[in-house]
C-alpha cells in the first residue's frame, strides 16, 4: 500500500512539472507573428464543449453509480436481492 503511495505521488509530481514547463514556455515565448483564423477558433470552442459535456456525462454516470450502491448497502431490506440483469429475485 505505501508502494502505491509513493509512485502515485511521483506520477503526480511529474504531471505537475510537465504542465507548469509547458506552461512556462507558453507565457515567457517570445511574439510568434501568427493568428487564429476562423477556422481553428471554431475547432476549439467544439473541444471546449465536448469536453464539458463529456465530463457532465461521466460526473452523471459515476454519482448514480455511487448512488446506486449507496442506496443498495443500506436498504432495509437485505433479504430479497434483484438480479441487475433480469430483474427476478434471488
Amino acid at each position: 500500500m505505501v508502494h502505491r503511495f509513493f509512485r502515485a505521488r511521483r506520477v503526480r509530481h511529474a504531471v505537475i512539472s510537465i504542465l507548469l514547463a509547458c506552461g512556462g514556455i507558453f507565457v515567457l515565448s517570445a511574439e510568434a507573428g501568427a493568428y487564429i483564423d476562423p477556422g481553428t477558433g471554431s475547432y476549439i470552442l467544439q473541444l471546449v464543449i465536448a469536453g464539458l459535456l463529456g465530463s457532465f456525462f461521466t460526473v452523471k454516470l459515476v454519482g448514480k453509480r455511487i448512488k446506486t450502491f449507496i442506496l443498495g448497502r443500506f436498504s432495509h431490506d437485505r433479504g430479497a436481492r434483484k438480479d441487475d440483469r433480469t430483474g427476478i429475485d434471488e
